[in-house]
């Protein structure tokens, strides 16, 4: 786990998470507990996500209005269980996001959901941040540290 995150971190320059730059840039965190996770650590990014929500929710609840930032991260699909919609609902949801950066968080569990996640942003040229191996006990929630680098990764492109 250890050098996956130095890994994680030599990708990324070190501006303060979340903080405006002095050109107004700004970041979103979007999605579900991994969401929820990574936005503790980027406290001055808007934040749309909630513990436990599914894409279906997410994309009725919130992808009607637009999210405007140079660097957006999402994490959706690990809640979607077998759902046949799933890479339908994620689409829904990026089409509603305007930004330079992409990041989707891989989730450790639930192949369907990564299978979507890994077409879209490979369609779109999204980044994508695999966690499977920096899951805490439960095997799909990350450990603090984790967070701290999946948030220094994503919305630190907001930054460059």
């Amino acid at each position: 786990m250890c050098s996956f995150l130095a890994v994680l971190l030599a990708l990324i320059a070190q501006p303060a998470v979340g903080q405006e730059g002095g050109s107004g840039r700004r970041c979103g965190v979007l999605g579900d507990s991994l969401a929820v996770g990574a936005a503790r650590h980027a406290p001055g990014c808007e934040m749309r996500a909630r513990i436990g929500i599914g894409s279906a929710e997410f994309a009725r609840t919130y992808a009607a209005t637009p999210v405007r930032a140079d660097a957006v991260l999402i994490s959706l699909g690990a809640n979607d269980g077998g759902r046949s919609d799933t890479l339908d609902n994620l689409a829904a949801v990026h089409a509603a996001v305007v930004a330079r950066s992409v990041t989707w968080i891989l989730p450790a569990r639930g192949d369907g959901a990564r299978r979507a996640i890994l077409a879209i942003a490979h369609a779109l040229g999204d980044r994508l941040i695999e966690t499977r191996a920096v899951t805490g006990g439960d095997g799909l929630h990350l450990t603090a540290q984790a967070y701290w680098a999946v948030a220094q990764i994503a919305v630190g492109a907001a930054a460059r």
